[in-house]
């Protein structure tokens, strides 16, 4: 069923996420930082390998870090990797007829002013497409950020927070 992946395009998968018009199915490796592109078949289902991408080699971090969860925007233009032991999120737009990704960021819980990624193990798209939320493990919070609907790029709107005091508990 289509051409197989080559080298590590399905070491460790660990998330699934297929395109809004289906043309596509990402898929979030656990122990390459990475995501794999699969053209799909709309009639049998059958994947074609596209690529994998590391967003740690292109921003030149090392790239033996976990990509725990893949979000697609309703409108198919933003891919999300939730990268759980970087705590960072790494936000890219898609080349809808190609399914290809470019990195537009990575807000990382180790910025200024970025708080509430420590651990991220799950993103999703609000319906929308307005909010991404992120559930963060380490900093047992709900991060909600606001989507820039032209780039993608994210902004923090909201943070829950698990604490005995100032937070939610």
């Amino acid at each position: 069923s289509g051409a197989p992946a080559s080298g590590d395009a399905l070491h460790g998968p660990e998330s699934l996420a297929v395109s809004p018009d289906g043309r596509h199915l990402y898929v979030g490796l656990d122990s390459e930082d990475s995501v794999s592109m699969f053209g799909r078949d709309a009639i049998t289902g059958a994947l074609t390998f596209v690529q994998t991408l590391n967003p740690g080699s292109i921003i030149g971090i090392d790239s033996q870090h976990k990509t725990a969860s893949v979000a697609i925007s309703p409108d198919g233009t933003h891919v999300y990797l939730a990268k759980s032991s970087k705590d960072s999120i790494a936000v890219f737009s898609r080349e809808q007829a190609a399914g290809e990704l470019t990195l537009v960021e990575t807000p990382s819980d180790h910025l200024p002013g970025m708080d509430g990624l420590g651990g991220v193990r799950s993103v999703t798209v609000s319906p929308d497409g307005a909010h991404l939320y992120a559930a963060a493990a380490l900093d047992h919070a709900v991060t909600v950020f606001g989507v820039n609907e032209m780039t993608g790029a994210l902004t923090l709107a909201d943070l829950l927070v698990d604490r005995d005091t100032g937070g939610v508990d």
